[in-house]
């Protein structure tokens, strides 16, 4: 990561390096996520700041970011039920 990048990063930026997000949160402080130039998540180092209810954690914005690129969540498989015989257990 660059040394003069910002303490904003979008979304794809902070899922494509998050490793270097969390560095520059524990070397530089809160960073902020954008999403469509709108901020919604901030990162902050432990014991800086109390989680809020009403905002989305980084894991609920980047998962939710995923579902919407694959169009949904995946299918489940059609459940098949045994056919085998039960058995009598000694």
């Amino acid at each position: 990561m660059p040394a003069t990048h910002s303490s904003t990063w979008q979304l794809h930026e902070a899922k494509d390096h998050l490793s270097e997000m969390i560095h520059a949160v524990k070397e530089r402080g809160p960073q902020t996520i954008t999403r469509h130039g709108v901020p919604v998540v901030v990162m902050v180092p432990v014991g800086l700041g109390a989680a809020d209810d009403a905002s989305p954690s980084a894991w609920d914005l980047l998962r939710d970011d995923l579902v919407a690129d694959l169009g949904g969540p995946p299918p489940l498989p059609a459940r098949v039920p045994d056919a085998s015989p039960a058995t009598d257990l000694p």
